[in-house]
């Protein structure tokens, strides 16, 4: 199987065979892996903090614990490139990065990485909270889109934990290839997701949402692309009561919607309860379903419904706080009678 693979792009055999990955890890001395570990877990925890602070008020605690994340994401990287990492400060940090970058080893960092390295270098203080408050807004999502750009380039596993992934990515290619032919009959079989390519709506779009897809975000067809991604496709701003439509374009009797939260942090810090509402002509909707704990995009939240006549669907946020939308797909299941 891994021959096979050796003719197929080197980004679709690298994703199954992880070998530049595995010579990383196969560098690293035992000391090197801890830190990368400890620095990764201590950068993960103040991300998840800083997505969970939602109100307008916390943005300069989001700041502050975005800064952190960022530099122990930085000094985990610079870890694992086995490059100088005695200096604590997040200058120090951000200059060690921008060495990389030149060098090529890593790629070209997001737009904004300039602005955001003047931003979260200022020691003064009071920096955050003196910043306007809409300017303080827009910093936070250039952050976050920094953030997350430099936290998919650190890779903490070890050579055993990246030799059970390659087995288990390897199996599974070959119990597709088994199940090819099984696979095809139960593809006619199976259900339609009628929401594929239909229009959505939504009460606003965040800016660089997800990271990289500029001013406006990505558009809110990303929702029904028939896709569930890593991350997430769309996001709201911070708001009461955020909103997404579906238009189905026909009245049908549904059995089945499924909501598919963001797969890579925070369910349930600022998304519940989330509500799904149905109406056949838009404007009056009534709630079957609602949602008080958390779902994910690998656990998504699967609504069965008695087939009722619907056209438009909502799925909302119910909290009287600012809240967001953060999705990556939405199925809908039509009733075949």
């Amino acid at each position: 199987m891994a021959g096979a693979l050796r003719s197929v792009p080197d980004a679709f055999r690298e994703f199954f065979l992880l070998e530049k990955a595995q010579r990383r890890a196969s560098s690293r001395s035992a000391d090197q892996e801890t830190r990368i570990r400890d620095f990764v877990a201590a950068a993960d925890a103040r991300l998840a903090a800083a997505e969970s602070l939602t109100g307008a008020d916390q943005v300069p605690a989001a700041l502050i614990l975005y800064r952190d994340g960022i530099l122990f994401t930085i000094r985990a990287l610079l870890e694992a490139r086995g490059r100088d990492n005695n200096d604590p400060t997040v200058e120090g940090a951000f200059r060690s990065l921008t060495a990389l970058i030149e060098a090529g080893d890593v790629p070209a960092a997001p737009a904004d990485f300039e602005s955001i390295r003047a931003v979260l270098s200022d020691a003064r203080p009071l920096a955050f909270d003196e910043l306007p408050s809409a300017e303080a807004r827009a910093k936070r999502s250039q952050v976050e889109t920094i953030a997350l750009w430099l936290r998919e380039l650190v890779d903490p596993r070890t050579v055993r934990q990246l030799k059970w992934s390659r087995a288990l990515r390897m199996g599974t290619i070959g119990l597709a290839l088994l199940g090819g032919l099984g696979f095809g009959v139960t593809k006619l079989m199976a259900p339609k997701n009628i929401a594929v390519g239909k229009p959505v709506q939504m009460s606003s779009r965040r800016p660089q949402c997800p990271p990289g897809s500029g001013e406006a975000g990505l558009p809110p067809s990303g929702l029904v692309d028939g896709t569930v991604s890593a991350t997430y496709d769309i996001c709201t701003v911070y708001e009461v009561r955020p909103w997404v439509t579906l238009d189905l374009q026909q009245v049908r009797r549904l059995s089945k919607v499924v909501v598919y939260d963001r797969g890579d942090c925070c369910w349930g810090a600022y998304d519940l309860p989330a509500v799904l509402e149905l109406s056949e002509d838009g404007t009056n909707y009534h709630e079957v379903a609602r949602r008080t704990t958390a779902y994910t995009a690998t656990d998504p939240w699967v609504i069965r419904l008695d087939h009722p006549s619907a056209r438009f669907l909502k799925l909302r946020v119910d909290a009287n706080e600012p809240r967001e939308l953060v999705l990556t797909e939405l199925e809908v299941y039509a009733s075949k009678f």
